[in-house]
């Protein structure tokens, strides 16, 4: 029996939250195949991956659908798929993760600021060898994708092996 989740929205609390997923992942227990359909510019880092884990750790089959925007976390959901199928005038989107200014309401010094620069440089590393390693894409390719802050067509995905 196959089960739709469709994040057609944010990732994180303006939109879908990993608390949404594990609910949902309960109400759909007798599922053995998950088809996740996805149309979203991104959002948290943290609930992207949080939703990934409880996406691969279901003990489900799991399809991965691109249907228009993938972008920056969304990318990460995309690749808990086994099976990743991207419409041809669906894109990617990949960078390099940042703190979105409204989020800086604080005030820092110059040690807060250094301990913020490690965290998103662990990051964007996290990131990055986890796209390497589930895309076979050379290391250097991606962290330039990544610095750039690089759009990427249905057929870019499928050539760097983000879609199957």
């Amino acid at each position: 029996m196959e089960a739709v989740l469709k994040i057609y929205s944010d990732i994180g609390d303006e939109g879908i939250t990993p608390e949404f997923v594990s609910d949902w992942l309960d109400q759909n227990k007798e599922a053995t195949d998950i088809t996740v359909r996805i149309n979203s510019r991104g959002g948290e880092v943290t609930a992207g991956w949080a939703i990934h884990d409880l996406l691969v750790n279901s003990g489900k089959r799991i399809k991965t659908v691109g249907e228009s925007k993938i972008y920056s976390i969304a990318t990460i959901i995309f690749l808990a798929g086994t099976e990743r199928e991207i419409f041809s005038n669906a894109d990617g989107l990949i960078h390099n993760p940042f703190i979105p200014p409204y989020t800086l309401e604080d005030q820092y010094g110059s040690e807060d600021l250094i301990r913020i620069a490690e965290a998103l440089k662990q990051e964007e590393s996290k990131i990055l060898d986890f796209y390497v390693s589930r895309t076979n894409c050379p290391v250097e390719k991606l962290a330039e994708y990544m610095k750039e802050d690089t759009k990427l067509s249905a057929q870019d995905m499928l050539d760097l092996g983000f879609a199957t």
